[in-house]
């Protein structure tokens, strides 16, 4: 690992406690936690459902895929926050996946995918309509949902990568604060240097000392089709580390693909990256019930 990844790890692991600290589990929520979506028994592969107490009917499902930088999270983390989607009436699932440099690529992508199959397989038993499926991931998770997205809506995209895909559609995507471009940031001279380091030791982590060498699998910008899911994307003012603005957005654009971009953190600085985690926030909360009323313009379609 890194020099730039232990660091990462630590910084956001304490970033993370603080976040959280004194968080319960809402008493309306009901919760099954460590279910093992690919049957080895390994916490890599360990995800939960929450959904609201006394549910009967299927409910839509939203997957959430974490953040952090490829090299560090898991669904602790976010358990919090996919519990406060449930409360909008979602039956949500929070999920590990195999992180880098122990697993590099395309291993994180071979996991959402299972977790796709598992929600298909267990979809009955956790009260899930598939008629009515949504993703949210946040920066490097937001990158991760974006690259599956566009392999599950492009044949030819999904021939670069060994693994069956689930027929599952999704409805749409809620994409927070993501690290979309990683390697044309790298290439790109105009990126301050102190960025363009960070993102370079983040792909070693990731791809391998050569990461050039998965150029045509990372570039899930250029394999964006009509198919791709509506999205609501979001980034902070504030936020120092991935900015504004994605550039993918003008793909989105040139499909003629119903998406919505918006710029949160005016009214309150201290709202950077991933502020949306924070769920003592207004700012945060502002966010979120954006996203759930995006998500609801597509449920029944």
């Amino acid at each position: 690992m890194s020099l730039t990844s232990v660091l990462l790890n630590v910084l956001f692991k304490k970033g993370d406690a603080k976040r959280d600290k004194g968080l319960t589990t809402p008493e309306n929520i009901e919760r099954f936690d460590n279910l093992d979506y690919y049957g080895d028994k390994s916490e890599d592969h360990l995800l939960d459902v929450y959904y609201p107490k006394d549910t009967e009917k299927p409910l839509p499902v939203i997957i959430s895929i974490h953040g952090g930088g490829w090299v560090y999270g898991d669904k602790e983390a976010y358990q919090f926050y996919c519990m406060n989607l449930a409360q909008y009436g979602f039956s949500v699932v929070n999920f590990n996946y195999r992180l880098a440099p122990k697993y590099k690529f395309p291993a994180a992508l071979e996991d959402v995918n299972s977790v796709f199959h598992w929600v298909k397989n267990n979809s009955t038993k956790f009260h899930m309509d598939l008629n009515n499926l949504f993703i949210v991931g946040d920066s490097a998770g937001a990158q991760i949902a974006s690259q599956y997205a566009a392999i599950i809506t492009n044949l030819k995209y999904a021939k670069l990568f060994d693994f069956k895909m689930p027929d599952i559609r999704i409805k749409a995507m809620g994409l927070n604060h993501g690290m979309y471009d990683p390697l044309d940031k790298i290439k790109n001279k105009e990126t301050k240097k102190w960025y363009r380091n960070l993102l370079n030791a983040l792909m070693k982590d990731y791809l391998g000392k050569e990461i050039h060498k998965y150029e045509k699998e990372m570039d899930f910008q250029s394999n964006i089709t009509s198919s791709f899911p509506p999205s609501f994307v979001t980034c902070s003012v504030n936020d120092g580390l991935v900015g504004i603005q994605p550039v993918f957005l003008s793909k989105l654009e040139s499909e003629g693909l119903h998406y919505i971009y918006k710029e949160y953190g005016h009214n309150d600085k201290a709202s950077g990256h991933v502020f949306h985690l924070d769920l003592r926030k207004d700012e945060a909360t502002i966010l979120n019930n954006e996203q759930i009323e995006f998500f609801h313009q597509y449920m029944g379609k």
